[in-house]
């Protein structure tokens, strides 16, 4: 998106959940991460912390628009808050299909979001691979074998965390996340 404007500097508003969660702080720094990654400078405007919930995210976000800030986009920590947001820029007269805002978790109201064209991506976590993944952990540590031994995941560098990669979810491949 930000590429084919020819946007090098990328101004974003972030919504966190909690930050005494590990996830949450992945969930923040790793999208910024891949955007720097991709060549963006990217500037944080403001960042909420609404703890996963989006009646706090929507509250948020509109105080936040009622400051004038100009922003890019919305990186959301899931979902949930990325609706709120969504609300919120509608309740300010805002369309928001017209700045990209993302979410995390593919949930049903995400997945809608997406096909109506007012959320931009999530991102998929696999619930059976997740499960699957835990299992498969358990017993090699049981077993005395690596983390990941017989799975298709990476370790993080402590070799403690099983990654179960996740899955952009986008218009083009939202249908395909519908049943899983």
């Amino acid at each position: 998106y930000f590429k084919e404007k020819g946007q090098t500097d990328v101004r974003y508003l972030l919504i966190q959940g909690p930050l005494d969660l590990s996830h949450s702080v992945i969930r923040s720094q790793k999208p910024l991460e891949i955007l720097k990654d991709a060549g963006f400078n990217m500037v944080e405007v403001a960042t909420i912390s609404a703890d996963y919930d989006r009646a706090k995210a929507q509250q948020g976000v509109e105080s936040f628009l009622e400051t004038g800030k100009e922003f890019d986009c919305i990186i959301s920590n899931n979902d949930a808050m990325a609706l709120g947001a969504i609300e919120a820029a509608k309740n300010a007269g805002l369309d928001p299909s017209s700045f990209p805002i993302v979410g995390i978790d593919a949930t049903a109201d995400g997945r809608q979001a997406i096909k109506d064209g007012t959320l931009a991506m999530s991102v998929f976590q696999d619930p059976n691979g997740q499960g699957g993944g835990a299992v498969a952990a358990a017993l090699n540590l049981i077993n005395g074998a690596a983390l990941n031994e017989g799975t298709n995941f990476d370790v993080d560098e402590t070799g403690f965390i099983l990654w179960v990669p996740f899955e952009e979810v986008t218009p083009d491949n939202v249908a395909d996340y519908d049943n899983r």
